[in-house]
């Protein structure tokens, strides 16, 4: 298999599942493997006291899994994306359950809570942060809390470094415009 091909089975076995085809028909389908981390989801539900919970996922399975193991929880609809945010904004839903592809520009959740659980990473630091941005937003009165839930020792980790890597760049780039700007504005302020 390719190195791509062979990362994406790594990422499967540790979200708790695996894709499988049948070679005659060519079917595809999946089989669980572990449920560890929806026992950790379980423990952060635990601990946060119910406290609503937006649960990012990367693969069809996850919601699937996790709709079984949290049977209050929704999973987000694009095609009802008004009466689920509303739903929530109000305290209606216990947890919601959404691809990041899915939590971009302008989706309001931030008075429906404040804690967001990855169940599964993603390599795109815009969708990581936008789906973040989904809950630090304005109105919002609470701190965002914001939990990883990895697999030790596996493909999770290597997730994880990259996306903290593509902030550290992000930051980098940032800074240095706020640098330009700032001694612009001084230039500009000296009349040089």
């Amino acid at each position: 298999e390719t190195a791509a091909a062979l990362s994406m089975k790594c990422r499967q076995i540790a979200n708790g599942f695996l894709f499988t085809s049948n070679v005659e028909t060519g079917a595809r389908s999946w089989r669980p493997v572990h449920d560890a981390k929806i026992d950790a989801l379980k423990e952060i539900v635990r601990e946060t006291y119910g406290a609503p919970i937006l649960v990012p996922y990367q693969f069809k399975p996850d919601v699937v899994r996790l709709t079984a193991a949290f049977p209050k929880f929704k999973a987000f609809d694009k095609h009802h994306v008004e009466d689920l945010a509303h739903d929530w904004n109000l305290g209606k839903i216990p947890g919601l359950i959404l691809h990041p592809a899915n939590s971009k520009y302008g989706l309001n959740l931030q008075k429906g809570g404040h804690m967001l659980a990855w169940f599964g990473g993603t390599f795109s630091r815009l969708f990581y942060d936008q789906t973040i941005g989904r809950l630090r937003r304005s109105g919002q009165v609470n701190k965002v809390y914001n939990y990883i839930i990895l697999a030790r020792d596996t493909v999770d980790e290597v997730v994880l470094e990259a996306l903290e890597g593509h902030g550290a760049r992000q930051q980098r780039i940032s800074n240095a415009f706020q640098r330009y700007y700032e001694q612009r504005i001084r230039r500009t302020t000296h009349g040089i």
